[in-house]
């Protein structure tokens, strides 16, 4: 096998209430599918640039694979999660591209649709000096998660309160507890309601990240600063 590095990249079709239902709260469901559309190609253009095969992984129906390649026009392999929570989704995909006989592999969600190339490349890096890899979100969860696959640990994935700010920390103390020390990148915030998306507007006004997402977020500012003032962020 040449490329011995995988990406699995976790997401969901963008379906109006389908997608970021905390965000829709406020923009309503149309245009919170339309900006999740966004994170979707910002993202497989970092996930292109990675340097390793993507494989995305998307929540069934399994039809929802032609839909997103229709959409993202990129040749990924286009899976359906399997397993009932999604600890049990994410391990599942680890150990699919770990069987099919890749030596490194980093997960990504879609929250982050300024996470670049560059960021992508330097967690697999880091797999060649650390047993794992991390990234940690303000809210407590992580972004990025990655072994290479002698060191892979499932048990960081049971049991895990997913929806909860302790999701990092507890992740950290499972994968020290098991002997290994991953490396850390850098803290980045999650989209998840309007004040996340009002804070990412002004980020990207500053550093030119997230092309798709900051370009549907310009067009439709004046409806994302009255949904602001009906419902103060």
């Amino acid at each position: 096998m040449k490329n011995q590095k995988a990406l699995i990249f976790f997401c969901r079709r963008p379906v109006a209430g389908r997608v970021k239902t905390r965000l829709a709260a406020s923009l309503g469901g149309e245009l919170t599918a339309r900006l999740y559309a966004c994170f979707l190609k910002d993202l497989s253009a970092a996930a292109r640039g990675s340097g390793a095969g993507v494989f995305l992984f998307h929540t069934p129906p399994a039809g929802d694979g032609v839909a997103l390649k229709r959409l993202l026009k990129e040749d990924f392999k286009y899976l359906p999660q399997r397993g009932a929570d999604l600890g049990a989704r994410m391990l599942n995909a680890f150990i699919s591209v770990f069987r099919a006989g890749f030596k490194k592999a980093v997960i990504i969600g879609s929250d982050t649709p300024d996470l670049r190339a560059a960021d992508l490349r330097a967690a697999f890096r880091a797999l060649a000096e650390k047993h794992a890899v991390i990234g940690p979100a303000y809210d407590g969860g992580y972004y990025l998660l990655g072994f290479a696959r002698e060191n892979f640990r499932p048990e960081v994935f049971a049991g895990m309160p997913w929806s909860g700010p302790d999701v990092f920390a507890l992740t950290m103390q499972r994968l020290q507890e098991s002997g290994l020390r991953p490396a850390r990148l850098r803290k980045r915030h999650d989209i998840d309601t309007l004040k996340d998306l009002c804070a990412f507007y002004r980020r990207c006004r500053r550093t030119g990240g997230a092309p798709e997402t900051f370009r549907e977020l310009r067009l439709n500012l004046a409806e994302i600063q009255a949904a602001k003032r009906r419902r103060p962020a």
